[in-house]
Protein backbone atom coordinates (compact mmCIF):
# COMPACT_ATOMS: atom_id res chain seq x y z
CA UNK A 1 0.00 0.00 0.00
CA UNK A 2 1.33 3.39 -0.79
CA UNK A 3 -0.04 6.83 0.87
CA UNK A 4 -1.77 7.98 -2.71
CA UNK A 5 -3.87 5.45 -1.22
CA UNK A 6 -4.17 6.13 1.90
CA UNK A 7 -4.52 10.07 0.40
CA UNK A 8 -7.28 9.15 -1.68
CA UNK A 9 -9.01 7.27 0.98
CA UNK A 10 -9.06 10.53 3.00
CA UNK A 11 -10.11 13.09 0.68
CA UNK A 12 -12.93 10.57 0.01
CA UNK A 13 -13.86 10.43 3.79
CA UNK A 14 -13.32 13.55 4.65
CA UNK A 15 -15.77 14.91 1.24
CA UNK A 16 -18.02 12.36 2.44
CA UNK A 17 -18.34 14.03 6.13
CA UNK A 18 -18.46 17.33 4.93
CA UNK A 19 -21.31 16.45 2.45
CA UNK A 20 -22.89 14.57 5.34
CA UNK A 21 -22.90 17.35 7.67
CA UNK A 22 -24.62 19.46 4.99
CA UNK A 23 -27.43 17.43 4.20
CA UNK A 24 -28.16 17.21 7.68
CA UNK A 25 -28.05 20.96 8.32
CA UNK A 26 -30.13 21.72 5.10
CA UNK A 27 -32.83 19.05 6.14
CA UNK A 28 -32.70 20.68 9.63
CA UNK A 29 -32.96 24.66 8.75
CA UNK A 30 -35.38 23.73 5.98
CA UNK A 31 -37.58 22.81 9.17
CA UNK A 32 -36.83 25.74 10.78
CA UNK A 33 -34.07 24.89 13.61
CA UNK A 34 -31.47 27.40 14.14
CA UNK A 35 -27.66 25.92 12.69
CA UNK A 36 -24.76 27.05 13.23
CA UNK A 37 -23.55 27.98 9.87
CA UNK A 38 -19.96 28.33 10.97
CA UNK A 39 -19.40 24.70 10.49
CA UNK A 40 -17.68 23.79 13.33
CA UNK A 41 -18.70 20.31 13.39
CA UNK A 42 -18.05 20.23 9.72
CA UNK A 43 -14.53 22.06 10.45
CA UNK A 44 -13.80 19.46 13.33
CA UNK A 45 -14.27 16.42 11.01
CA UNK A 46 -11.84 18.27 8.17
CA UNK A 47 -9.48 19.08 10.84
CA UNK A 48 -9.06 15.47 11.97
CA UNK A 49 -8.69 14.07 8.52
CA UNK A 50 -6.35 17.20 7.53
CA UNK A 51 -4.23 16.02 10.90
CA UNK A 52 -4.30 12.25 9.71
CA UNK A 53 -3.90 12.62 6.26
CA UNK A 54 -0.60 15.09 7.19
CA UNK A 55 0.59 12.07 9.32
CA UNK A 56 0.37 9.30 6.71
CA UNK A 57 3.02 11.20 4.62
CA UNK A 58 5.86 11.07 7.88
CA UNK A 59 4.26 8.68 9.76
CA UNK A 60 3.14 5.05 10.11
CA UNK A 61 0.79 4.04 7.80
CA UNK A 62 -0.55 1.10 9.65
CA UNK A 63 -1.30 3.37 13.10
CA UNK A 64 -3.23 5.56 11.03
CA UNK A 65 -5.38 3.23 9.61
CA UNK A 66 -6.43 1.63 13.06
CA UNK A 67 -7.50 5.39 13.91
CA UNK A 68 -9.23 5.68 11.05
CA UNK A 69 -10.75 2.29 11.10
CA UNK A 70 -11.48 2.79 14.78
CA UNK A 71 -12.90 6.48 14.53
CA UNK A 72 -14.96 5.22 11.57
CA UNK A 73 -16.59 2.05 13.44
CA UNK A 74 -17.74 4.54 16.23
CA UNK A 75 -19.55 6.66 13.87
CA UNK A 76 -21.18 3.52 12.20
CA UNK A 77 -22.04 2.23 15.53
CA UNK A 78 -23.70 5.68 16.33
CA UNK A 79 -25.60 5.74 13.33
CA UNK A 80 -26.69 2.33 14.00
CA UNK A 81 -27.94 3.22 17.62
CA UNK A 82 -29.60 6.34 16.06
CA UNK A 83 -31.71 4.57 13.60
CA UNK A 84 -32.98 1.78 16.43
CA UNK A 85 -33.32 3.67 19.12
CA UNK A 86 -34.59 7.08 17.91
CA UNK A 87 -38.21 7.22 17.30
CA UNK A 88 -39.08 10.45 14.85
CA UNK A 89 -42.32 11.78 14.73
CA UNK A 90 -43.59 11.44 11.14
CA UNK A 91 -43.13 14.80 9.39
CA UNK A 92 -39.42 13.85 10.26
CA UNK A 93 -39.05 11.11 7.50
CA UNK A 94 -36.80 12.88 5.51
CA UNK A 95 -34.03 12.68 8.16
CA UNK A 96 -34.33 8.97 9.22
CA UNK A 97 -34.24 8.29 5.39
CA UNK A 98 -30.92 10.95 5.23
CA UNK A 99 -29.10 8.99 8.17
CA UNK A 100 -30.02 5.50 6.69
CA UNK A 101 -28.55 6.68 3.75
CA UNK A 102 -25.38 8.07 5.04
CA UNK A 103 -25.36 4.70 7.67
CA UNK A 104 -25.05 3.31 4.61
CA UNK A 105 -22.01 5.09 2.94
CA UNK A 106 -19.95 5.22 6.64
CA UNK A 107 -20.40 1.11 6.44
CA UNK A 108 -18.75 1.38 3.27
CA UNK A 109 -16.22 3.23 3.84
CA UNK A 110 -15.65 1.02 7.36
CA UNK A 111 -14.83 -2.29 4.83
CA UNK A 112 -12.79 -0.10 2.65
CA UNK A 113 -10.58 0.86 5.59
CA UNK A 114 -10.79 -2.75 6.92
CA UNK A 115 -9.75 -3.90 3.07
CA UNK A 116 -6.68 -1.42 3.06
CA UNK A 117 -6.05 -2.29 6.75
CA UNK A 118 -5.51 -6.47 5.03
CA UNK A 119 -3.71 -4.69 2.52
CA UNK A 120 -1.25 -3.21 4.46
CA UNK A 121 -0.42 -5.86 6.99
CA UNK A 122 -0.82 -8.36 4.30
Amino acid sequence: MDSDSLESLFDDMSTMHERHYAELAEILQSRGYDIDNGGTLAGAIHRVWMDLKSTVTGGDEGAVLSAVQFGEGLLDDAYELFINEVTLPTEMAPIKATIMRQHAQIHAAVERVERLTQVFNA
